[in-house]
């Protein structure tokens, strides 16, 4: 159910009311949420689809075309700092179990100001629906590997996703 219609930055907005759904590891309350016309769904719909994978994983790929595989996207963080932690992923090369991020927007990690947090700092990659295309960078300097999951989720889950919000139902 719709509660409450908004301008921000300049775009007509819902904030709604959601249910919550049980991740694999606990109870997960997704809180009202900015909703625009390009993505209808909150940043918590982003968490669900990380969390259980439900995008094509077919060549993975960072927006700077460093191949990506996914082990293990890690931990819900329910508290101040990146979205999940000890996630196992490989990067190019290189094999991490650290910290992820995920946005809307890839601008999102400047508005929430992240780039100048230490905390980011162990944040190893930044998971978007939408690219700016425009580096990534943590409050030490460095740039962080971003995948952009537009096109990459399936048709089905976010239809599901939207019939269970307006069912109140739980997801599984």
């Amino acid at each position: 159910a719709i509660t409450m219609f908004g301008i921000y930055q300049g775009c007509a907005t819902a904030f709604v009311e959601i249910p919550y759904y049980w991740s694999s590891n606990f109870p997960y309350f997704l809180f009202p949420a900015m909703k625009t016309p390009e993505f209808p769904f909150p940043e918590a719909f982003l968490h669900y689809i990380w969390e259980s994978k439900y995008f094509d994983l077919q060549d993975l790929r960072t927006q700077d075309q460093i191949p990506l595989h996914i082990f293990h996207s890690g931990i819900l963080n329910h508290n101040q700092g990146p979205d999940f932690s000890q996630a196992h992923l490989k990067i190019g090369e290189i094999e991490w179990w650290w910290n992820v991020e995920i946005h809307i927007y890839s601008e999102a990690w400047y508005t929430h100001k992240h780039h100048l947090d230490p905390t980011y700092n162990t944040t190893v990659l930044h998971v978007v629906f939408r690219s700016s295309g425009k580096p990534i960078l943590r409050a030490d300097g460095t740039t962080i590997p971003e995948l952009v999951l537009e096109g990459r989720i399936f048709e089905e889950v976010w239809q599901q996703y939207e019939r269970m919000s307006r069912e109140r139902t739980t997801i599984t």
